[in-house]
Order: structure tokens, then sequence, then C-alpha cells
């Protein structure tokens, strides 16, 4: 079979090997040689190569994740502040709120709690896969760039196991 017209794709566990520190990198050219077999033996170089490689990727997602994390933020901080405008003042009723079911003024002090907390309080972030859990370093980094991205607020990241059972009952019970 030609090599050339064969998927050739990396997972993770190929990935984690790349956290070999030993200056002959002997692990990582075993696990990489067993899972991309090749006429030509990778050299440290190489393998070094590769390390740097794949921790860039890395990164770049873990930032990727981190600032659709903060857009989303942003976009909530957007909404309070537009209820805040939305129900100030004692005027008529405000368009588009009069199906709220709570009166303007709780309207205002949930929307100003919200934003008070989204402004102040740490930013915690609920996450589940096995990027996050199993990729050597992922975490870090997206601890990193979130820290960089709030800067001061602070980022706590907290596993939501069984988020996806948890989601497709919530789902279901609004269906009904």
């Amino acid at each position: 079979m030609n090599p050339f017209r064969t998927g050739y794709h990396s997972n993770r566990l190929t990935y984690a090997t790349y956290s070999d520190t030993s200056p002959s990198l002997d692990k990582a050219l075993k696990v990489f040689t067993s899972r991309h077999p090749s006429p030509v033996t990778p050299t440290v170089a190489d393998l070094k190569f590769l390390q740097t490689l794949s921790s860039q990727i890395a990164r770049r997602g873990a930032r990727l994740v981190a600032a659709g994390v903060v857009a989303l933020r942003e976009l909530k901080i957007e909404a309070e502040k537009e209820m805040l405008t939305l129900t100030s003042g004692d005027e008529q009723p405000v368009q588009g709120l009069e199906d709220v079911p709570l009166p303007k003024e709780a309207a205002k002090a949930a929307a100003q709690r919200e934003l008070e907390l989204l402004e102040k309080e740490k930013l915690t972030v609920a996450w589940n896969g096995s990027v996050i859990e199993k990729y050597t370093g992922f975490r870090g980094y997206l601890e990193e760039a979130l820290d960089e991205l709030v800067q001061g607020t602070g980022v706590e990241l907290v596993q939501a196991e069984e988020s996806s059972l948890v989601g497709a009952a919530v789902a279901l019970v609004c269906l009904e």
C-alpha cells in the first residue's frame, strides 16, 4: 500500500510521549516509532522538533478555548448592562420587557448582582473532556491563557463530572 495514500494522524498517547525530558528521548522514540513506522528512524533533533510543535499546537488550542470562554463572559456582562439600561427609569413600560415576570426593580437588582459577580469574583469555568483531562500540559496552558485574559480577576477550573449526562437530563425535562 502506498504510504502517501494512508491517512495520518497523531493522538494524545503519542503527544504524551513528547513530555520525555531525557537527553536521548528513548521513551519518545520507542512510542513514536511503534505508532508511526518508517524506514527512517527519527533523530533526537526530529523528536525535539515534534515536542516543540505539539506544545505550540496545544498552547494555541488552549488560547482559542480561553478566548471563547472570556468572550462568553463578556457577552454575559453586556447582556446584564443592557438589562440595567432597559430597567432604569420609571417611565412607560420598556419595549421588550412587557412579558418579564419579575417587577422592573427586581429585574434591575438581579442584573446588578450578576454584574457585580461577573466583574469582581473569580471566573469559575466548569470543564469536561479528555483533551483537558489527559493531554499533557493542556490544562496548564488553558489556565495560563485565562489568567492572562481576565487580568487579575482570577480563574478556577472545576471538573464537571458526568456533565453530558446531566445536560441530557436537563434537555429531556425541558421538552416536557
